[in-house]
């Protein structure tokens, strides 16, 4: 396990580095709503196909809202 969290999604959210990223795995990291919505919010990560938040236990509904009416992510 890496323990990532929110501001970590959010630096990856910000990342310039990654527009080509297709998957991403977050499953078993302590990521919550902010860091979810981050990543939401993102128009970097445009053409990723794959989120994966297996065992994620800190996300509740807020993010779930976030990554749901995400107009950044298809």
């Amino acid at each position: 396990m890496n323990r990532l969290g929110d501001e970590d999604a959010a630096a990856l959210a910000n990342s310039p580095n990654l527009p080509e990223l297709t998957t991403l795995g977050l499953g078993s990291n302590d990521v919550g709503d902010a860091g979810l919505a981050a990543l939401a919010d993102s128009r970097r990560l445009a053409r990723l196909r794959a989120l994966d938040l297996h065992y994620s236990t800190r996300i509740g509904e807020a993010g779930l809202r976030a990554l749901a009416g995400s107009a950044g992510l298809p």
